[in-house]
């Protein structure tokens, strides 16, 4: 074998944002396996080399010390596995690498990239050797190397920084969840293994934890969860992102099983590439069939958390289920009996009794739209699906109102108690909204427009329990299942909506269960309302302090003059005022077609509002400012960095001189260039007028100091913003699950108990 170059065990690849930049990045490495490959079949290549990179990376430090334990130690008494636990100490892993190549070390020989990238693997400790193996990686470097791509996908992976230095265990788990979620979603095939959405995850998690909040949050709390078809690992992913983002002072040890192979891989590689205590393959993520070779017998468990294969049969594992059923009764798993043979569901669930929405209803009937307004016999405020809040909230500011004869107004007039539903919608998530008719509203004598639907309950159902149901994940996930598209939008019709299946509860529970959720939803709505304030307050304080920067500098004593702008009436006294078109030239971009922008790509392409998509092609190379030129939103300001495309809907503003793109886009951010539009088809700019307009300028020294304090500045605010929202959207996520665990009977609220 030929001899490599010399390299130092470092990651030398260039730094990037965040996890998701880097996601970006990783797949647009993809994209070099198309023809070779399907795009379902990425996922054999791009997640182990990933795991591979990652390792690398996080091996760089100890490489040296891990090679010279190994010189001391191999072909001695010990045996392979006493010599890995010496590896990984000298590692300060769970896992080593005695191999002398790194991934720097494979780019220096090209021609025989195989041969050193299948003798690095097998360097690694056995635990990692386990998980390549059941990713079948062997084949997949066979057939890259036939399709000549091999050394280019490992070129291209050295340019990736993955040292956790730069990306934490935290930044890489989400990183290696986003790449699980992407590649899954392009490889469901079968009904059995569909990907699990990440929304129904949360859910699920959020309804696990909601009765252990006041003990998960106790210090030193520690809990097993158990998934016994764990697939890729998302279901346990997300349960330990619940605790972190919940409960960070509590330990959850989660465990999985699984059958397939390169499922196995991934999981097993998410739970070490994380470095989670007592997780990694061998020991919590372990593969089998849960079925007929239950790797957890006899250990048990605080939750467990499955998406058993609705629609795949267990007709293969028949004997050994029926065998355990017969012969340890309820000393196994299955001694509450055993479901149809053609249900994959591993274990009975203990459900609520449930009836079809149909018969608990009085009133099942669609709206009216009416004439304009003086053209039938009475005019009334007719209520739209646009007055609805997806949480259920009205929001009535100005009804449409319409014409009708007294016999529609009859049939369609509002009462206090009617349940109002949104049954057609461009949007999947506003068909199915769900509102109450209040006292207020039946007061202004409303009627409701032809695209909902009103329900009237029964003696037996309460109304405002059935808009908690229907409003719920529960109820609008059965929505978007049931209902029909035509001519691009969603449908529901009154026969979807009466087959919606509900809890059947006594009504006296009902009522109970939705005065509790009526308290705590509007303690929960009371918060997010004031984090909304403040969010606003930011906004505020992020707007001026960029205004005054701009337009009076950082020096507060500074003496002032006249500006002589019609827009602006003091400026620094040696501040100067200059047209935009002699700071900057301004040009549109060129065209493109809707066709030749991709997904990702090598070059972003811009248009009026930021970037578009990708594309093969670029028109400029550098530092820019970019205007959008055309729509409702034409005023944007963007900012171009490197190689790009400049569509026609954006004006490309080329600094003429020393002044800066920062300094400039930010004064154009404040003057708000909308107001310049001009109307015609549709809203634009024209060059000419922005060109002309008179802006303040400052020394280009106070220019550079003007965006150092603008950045640093807006980075604090955009700190707290950020935090903000993230705590909103907690709040959001406990208020859903809270909803549904109430109307399903998960939490306990008669006699205080919750």
């Amino acid at each position: 074998m030929p001899r490599l170059p010399c390299v130092r065990p470092v990651c030398y690849a260039p730094r990037m944002a965040n996890h998701n930049e880097i996601s970006s990045f990783i797949w647009q490495i993809a994209d070099l396996l198309r023809g070779p490959y399907r795009p379902p079949q990425y996922e054999r290549v791009m997640l182990p080399m990933t795991v591979l990179r990652r390792f690398d990376c996080v091996l760089a430090p100890s490489k040296e010390k891990v090679l010279r334990e190994y010189e001391k130690r191999k072909g001695g008494k010990l045996n392979d596995e006493a010599l890995d636990k010496f590896l990984n100490r000298a590692a300060g892993q769970r896992f080593h690498n005695h191999s002398p190549l790194t991934f720097e070390k494979l780019k220096g020989d090209p021609d025989h990239i195989e041969k050193h990238l299948t003798s690095y693997i097998n360097g690694f400790s056995a635990n990692v050797r386990q998980i390549f193996e059941y990713f079948e990686f062997s084949n997949e470097i066979e057939k890259m190397r036939e399709a000549n791509i091999l050394f280019l996908v490992v070129s291209k992976f050295c340019d990736i920084d993955l040292h956790p230095d730069n990306l934490d265990n935290i930044e890489m788990g989400l990183l290696f969840e986003n790449l699980i979620r992407r590649f899954n979603e392009l490889a469901n095939e079968t009904a059995g293994d569909h990907f699990t959405p990440r929304e129904v995850i949360r859910l699920m998690v959020n309804l696990l934890f909601i009765n252990d909040d006041a003990l998960l949050a106790t210090a030193g709390t520690v809990r097993k969860l158990l998934d016994p078809a764990c697939g890729t690992g998302g279901m346990l992913a997300e349960a330990q992102n619940y605790l972190r983002e919940h409960h960070p002072q509590a330990k959850l040890y989660v465990y999985g099983q699984e059958y397939n192979n390169r499922a196995f891989a991934v999981a097993a590689s998410d739970m070490l590439i994380k470095q989670v205590d007592h997780n990694g393959t061998g020991e919590n993520i372990r593969f089998g069939d849960t079925f007929t070779d239950d790797q957890f017998r006899g250990e048990t468990f605080d939750y467990l958390l499955a998406n058993p294969p609705f629609g795949v049969d267990w007709k293969k594992q028949q004997k050994f289920i029926e065998d355990e059923h017969n012969k340890r009764g309820f000393a196994g798993r299955f001694g509450a009996g055993l479901p149809r043979v053609n249900d994959g569901v591993k274990v009975d669930l203990e459900q609520r009794e449930t009836r079809r929405l149909k018969f608990l209803l009085d009133a099942n009937d669609g709206g009216v739209w009416g004439d304009d307004p003086g053209t039938s016999d009475v005019d009334v405020p007719v209520l739209r699906s646009t007055e609805q809040l997806l949480d259920g909230k009205w929001q009535i500011r100005d009804p449409a109102t319409r014409s009708l004869t007294y016999d529609e107004f009859t049939k369609a007039q509002l009462k206090s108690g009617d349940v109002i539903i949104t049954k057609s919608s461009g949007s999947s998530d506003h068909i199915g909204k769900t509102s109450q008719v209040t006292k207020e509203i039946e007061a202004m004598g409303c009627a409701f427009s032809n695209f909902m639907q009103r329900l009237h309950p029964s003696k037996k159902l309460d109304s405002t329990f059935l808009t908690y149901v229907l409003n719920s994940q529960i109820g609008r996930e059965q929505f978007r299942f049931l209902s029909t598209t035509t001519t691009g939008l969603g449908n529901l019709s009154a026969e979807i909506i009466g087959d919606i299946e509900m809890p059947l509860l006594p009504v006296t529970e009902q009522r109970t269960i939705a005065g509790y959720l009526d308290r705590e939803t509007g303690r929960l709505d009371a918060l997010v309302a004031a984090k909304e304030r403040w969010l606003d307050l930011l906004a505020e304080k992020r707007s001026a302090l960029m205004t005054r920067a701009v337009t009076r500098g950082l020096e507060p004593s500074v003496a002032l003059r006249d500006s002589g702008l019609n827009w602006l009436r003091e400026i620094p006294s040696h501040w100067e005022t200059k047209r935009l078109k002699y700071i900057a030239s301004l040009q549109s971009g060129d065209g493109i077609t809707s066709e030749e922008i991709l997904e990702s790509g090598e070059y972003p392409v811009f248009g009026g509002n930021g970037i578009r998509g990708y594309s093969s092609r670029f028109n400029h190379q550098g530092d820019y400012v970019l205007i959008g030129r055309q729509g409702a939103l034409c005023g944007n300001i963007n900012y171009a960095t490197g190689r790009f495309w400049a569509s026609e809907h954006a004006v490309v503003a080329t600094i003429r001189g020393q002044d800066q793109v920062k300094w400039l886009g930010e004064l154009l951010s404040v003057m708000n260039l909308n107001q310049y539009s001009q109307s015609a088809a549709q809203p634009g700019l024209s060059v000419d007028l922005v060109g002309n307009l008179s802006l303040p300028v400052p020394p280009v020294d106070e220019q550079r100091a003007i965006v150092a304090y603008i950045s640093a500045e807006t980075a604090k605010l955009d700190a707290l913003r950020a935090a903000t929202e993230r705590t909103i959207g907690l709040l959001k996520e406990r208020r859903a699950a809270l909803i549904a665990a109430a109307v399903t009977g998960r939490i306990e609220v008669g006699r205080g108990k919750q």
